[in-house]
């Protein structure tokens, strides 16, 4: 894999918006100088796609992730000891996110992964007690 089949995003954290660009692009921009690191997060994507074949990506929110044991509550996705998880909001619940590969296969599974946005955007969306985006 070279770097241009990567999907990156960038968090602008001063100006609160989503920069996607080539990753080549991102960083000429980071070795130019042109972008300050401090004032981006990165964001990358999963390799997995949602009902929609959206990209999913870190800090996208997913609905119908816990509904065996969540019913109500969506889902983040996080990158965590090496693995693409989705957490149930308010809780430290995980579930591999390579586990919707799994559920696909069920045609008796009624609910479909769908990103209805990101916790750098759509915080709102999520009854987290904390924002830590």
């Amino acid at each position: 894999m070279n770097c241009n089949d990567l999907k990156l995003k960038l968090w602008n954290i001063d100006k609160k918006e989503m920069v996607d660009k080539k990753v080549y692009m991102i960083l000429n921009a980071i070795q130019e100088g042109l972008i300050d690191v401090e004032s981006f997060s990165l964001v990358r994507c999963t390799g997995k796609n949602d009902v929609n074949n959206d990209d999913i990506y870190e800090g996208d929110i997913l609905s119908h992730c816990f509904m065996d044991a969540y019913p109500d509550k969506k889902g983040i996705v996080e990158f965590v000891d090496g693995c693409w998880l989705i957490r149930a909001e308010n809780t430290k619940q995980y579930r591999p996110l390579c586990d919707i590969d799994c559920w696909a296969s069920f045609e008796s599974y009624p609910y479909s992964l769908e990103v209805i946005g990101n916790v750098f955007q759509d915080a709102e969306l999520l009854n987290e007690t904390r924002n830590v985006y």
